[in-house]
């Protein structure tokens, strides 16, 4: 089957099941159609069926890149699917180096595509047992625990599902969170709060079409803190936001805990990557990961 490419909506995701399911014991969050999508507020993402595997394509004033690798049953298609993609990629990336890619390639993937292509680590990802998260029990959880003593103890709070804030309150959050980081001047990271906020936006505007799930905190009525995932696959969830307002001393730790509470039946969650940064990295590592996972870019070997 040959078709696209297409851009991206809401709307594709039966088309994206039948492939991602192929790849369901893959702990990347970005096997699911609710992690491509968001991104469509920064990316052009067009889609294509080559030799019977999904092909997802981001595309900005840089070039193309693939998002995810060929997905497919046959290791002979992917390798054919991965080397149409990129002849499509070099029609917009001409020969400008690097920018033609697979990105989010999983370690036990590497070797299906050959010689014709070198791999270098990229993201890790940190997944953590839910049990671990609910219970915050132990020294190595005392802390998390007392923060969040202190919170239910300190303040007149409610949890809701996320839908009970209004787009309006979520954004003044975020914003009111965004200027508490930005206690110095870093642009790589003011950028990377921007593109959050739109990645964010997009995922509100397809919530009543894709599965995401979160939970409000609204403290004497008002929000401040705010948390949104979505189901990888049966046994893993992903935890893609979480904001609180920080001068709520706890809320950050008392929501984290009360979202994973309320995913019933997952094993594992997953807390997303560090995006390379120290900081976040320790935070990561705080909740005492049991699996990190190592995703890889992948490039022509001659590039």
């Amino acid at each position: 089957m040959k078709m696209g490419p297409v851009d991206l909506l809401p709307e594709h995701k039966p088309c994206f099941l039948e492939y991602l399911a192929l790849f369901s014991g893959c702990r990347l969050s970005a096997y699911a159609v609710e992690n491509i999508y968001i991104w469509s507020g920064i990316y052009r993402i067009r889609w294509a069926v080559f030799a019977d595997c999904l092909c997802v394509f981001f595309e900005d004033k840089n070039g193309r890149f693939l998002y995810l690798p060929p997905l497919g049953k046959e290791e002979e298609c992917r390798r054919e699917a991965a080397s149409r993609s990129f002849l499509y990629m070099r029609e917009k990336n001409g020969d400008a180096a690097g920018v033609g890619r697979m990105e989010n390639v999983p370690g036990e993937m590497l070797a299906s595509f050959g010689d014709a292509y070198r791999a270098r680590p990229s993201m890790r990802e940190y997944i953590c047992s839910r049990d671990d998260l609910t219970g915050l029990r132990g020294n190595t959880f005392k802390h998390k625990r007392s923060c969040c003593n202190y919170f239910a103890g300190k303040y007149e709070y409610e949890y809701r599902d996320f839908r009970f804030a209004s787009r309006r309150e979520i954004h003044e959050l975020y914003g009111t969170w965004a200027g508490q980081r930005r206690k110095r001047k870093d642009r790589v990271y003011d950028g990377m709060i921007a593109d959050s906020r739109l990645a964010l936006d997009r995922a509100l505007s397809a919530s009543g079409v894709l599965a995401y799930r979160g939970g409000a905190l609204f403290v004497k009525g008002e929000l401040k803190g705010f948390t949104l995932g979505y189901p990888l696959n049966a046994d893993t969830f992903c935890v893609l936001y979480e904001f609180t307002d920080l001068s709520c001393k706890g809320a950050a730790q008392f929501i984290f805990r009360e979202f994973c509470r309320s995913l019933d039946g997952y094993r594992s969650i997953n807390v997303m990557d560090d995006s390379g940064l120290e900081n976040l990295r320790r935070v990561k590592m705080s909740y005492r990961p049991r699996e990190i996972v190592q995703a890889y870019s992948v490039f022509p070997a001659g590039a």
